[in-house]
């Protein structure tokens, strides 16, 4: 699991959010497949915590069998979902 403290005030939630699942999967940003903006609208996600009204909560939602979770504070969760985690346990056990 990779949890993400949210970076600079300067940095979108998208690419954070990005950031982070790369750093989940090992791999450069710009090689996720599908790419984020496949499976959510990015200017939604930076839209949905900023603005002149504050809000705060959480939304979360799957990638590639990975559970996301974007906070108003800037942080970000990226854990297997529990289906992915299952395969792996079943894979490790095999070996």
């Amino acid at each position: 699991m990779v949890t993400s403290d949210g970076g600079t005030h300067e940095t979108s939630l998208s690419t954070v959010i990005v950031e982070a699942i790369a750093s989940e999967l090992r791999t450069d940003p710009v090689r996720l497949d599908p790419p984020l903006h496949d499976v959510v609208d990015p200017d939604a996600l930076d839209a949905l915590f900023s603005g002149p009204i504050s809000a705060s909560g959480f939304v979360a939602f799957e990638y590639e069998g990975y559970w996301i979770e974007a906070y108003s504070d800037g942080r970000v969760t990226v854990s297997p979902t529990s289906e992915s985690a299952e395969a792996t346990t079943a894979v490790s056990s095999e070996n």
